[in-house]
């Protein structure tokens, strides 16, 4: 199972198409009887096939929630916090902020 954050304006249709997966998939993994209505900020549970293929080229989104910090989040993605902050702009790593969106290379 991988987790995603959902960026303001994504659809689950788009999210779906990047992880390899349907909306039908992700819809039943999460509970979400509308695929209408998610929000930026939701974390969704991305079901995988038997194999588990990697995001699709394009950089995931991830919005700072209240207490993160970048390590956490690099943690939570796999990545170094040096690759997120370069992908960001970031120059002090000690500075995120809530609501912030970062890009996850």
């Amino acid at each position: 199972v991988r987790y995603h954050v959902v960026c303001p304006g994504e659809t689950l249709t788009r999210i779906a198409w990047r992880y390899g997966t349907t909306v039908g998939a992700i819809a039943a993994a999460n509970g979400i009887w509308n695929p209408d209505c998610i929000y930026a900020g939701q974390v969704l549970r991305i079901p995988c096939p038997t194999w588990c293929p990697g995001p699709r080229p394009h950089p995931a989104c991830h919005v700072v929630r209240w207490g993160e910090t970048l390590f956490g989040i690099a943690r939570m993605y796999g990545t170094s916090v040096w690759a997120i902050a370069r992908a960001n702009g970031i120059c002090n790593i000690n500075y995120i902020r809530a609501g912030q969106c970062l890009v996850i290379p």
